[in-house]
């Protein structure tokens, strides 16, 4: 049965009731999906999460309406039922657990407050630039005194507003970061003391990882892997020509910008990436370059993880320290 129109959130009881364990069903990825097949999973057969992007480009021609949307997923799920095969290249998206669902969401709250932290720093700055401060250049804005500049009255007080907003969002950034770190270790500990070996990884690195890739079982090459976290170019291939362009981001990205941010001591805790560092340097910008060092690490960092093999390049105060720090965020979660 296929029906067009909309759905609201208290229409979902009597939407349950007309399921049975023989129902599939199958809904485009978008915000609450996850939280709604949690909710269809003990009640139908099998629940499916299609991608959008992936799924829409079988259907570039027609009309473009809610209801041909829902008979293209209906005739392709019921293709897919039919034939029974894993393979056919259906653009099911992993239906991740709620560890890890809440990971993601406190890292998309963390970027925000990242955001606005850098917005109150920049406007601080500005304000200061406008009237000639040479203090514009500082660092530590939230610990000015302001009754110490010399800038009028007015500027006095927005810069005080700014700044208690400042000192209030870096409170909250650090206790999200704490949040997040004591999730990831209640999640999947033994990863996280095994990625945190990696020197230039750090333990919020290791979240991130978690929270981007949940399972390792999931990926069956290094490549899907480090394709999956932004690291891998698009490529356009015609007859016997193959053309390389940007990163593809259809991926997940927050994974990527750790790595990116601890790049330096990757490189030089690992005498291999220096040597693979210098050969790719000549003849390509250094956004590429960081790229494919980044794309490398992801390599190895799927190989430990699979093989739950140790880092081979440890670093003596790497391997004690943070370890040593999951071990207290695992003692701090017995204690709560």
């Amino acid at each position: 049965m296929r029906t067009n129109g909309t759905f609201y959130t208290e229409d979902i009881p009597r939407f349950l009731e007309t399921l049975d364990v023989e129902t599939y069903v199958c809904v485009e990825a978008s915000s609450g999906v996850f939280e709604f097949c949690e909710m269809l999973q003990p009640r139908v057969k099998e629940v499916i999460v299609i991608h959008p992007l992936k799924f829409r480009s079988m259907y570039l021609s027609g009309k473009k309406t809610d209801k041909v949307d829902a008979k293209n997923l209906a005739d392709r799920l019921k293709a897919h039922i039919e034939d029974d095969d894993g393979k056919d290249g259906f653009a099911s998206v992993w239906i991740p657990p709620r560890a890890v669902r809440d990971l993601r969401e406190m890292f998309s709250s963390l970027r925000m407050l990242k955001t606005q932290i850098g917005m109150h720093r920049n406007k601080i700055r500005s304000i200061l630039r406008q009237h000639m401060s040479c203090r514009a250049r500082e660092d530590g804005l939230e610990c000015m005194a302001i009754d110490e500049l010399d800038v009028p009255a007015t500027a006095r007080a927005l810069i005080k507003c700014h700044q208690t907003l400042l000192i209030s969002i870096l409170q909250m950034k650090k206790e999200l970061e704490d949040r997040i770190k004591r999730a990831a270790v209640g999640y999947d500990e033994p990863t996280m003391k095994l990625l945190v070996t990696i020197f230039g990884v750090s333990v919020m690195g290791s979240s991130a990882l978690l929270a981007d890739v949940g399972c390792i079982e999931r990926f069956k090459t290094a490549k899907r892997f480090a394709h999956y976290l932004r690291s891998a170019p698009r490529a356009d291939s015609s007859n016997k020509s193959t053309r390389i362009g940007s990163l593809d981001k259809a991926g997940r990205k927050t994974a990527f910008g750790y790595l990116i941010e601890g790049l330096v001591n990757i490189y030089s805790g690992n005498p291999n990436f220096k040597t693979f560092f210098e050969s790719k340097t000549k003849g390509k910008s250094k956004g590429k370059v960081r790229a494919a060092l980044v794309r490398k690490t992801l390599t190895t960092i799927f190989y430990m993880w699979k093989r739950r093999e140790a880092y081979r390049f440890e670093h003596d105060r790497v391997t004690k320290f943070k370890p040593g720090e999951v071990e207290k965020i695992k003692m701090l979660i017995q204690a709560s």
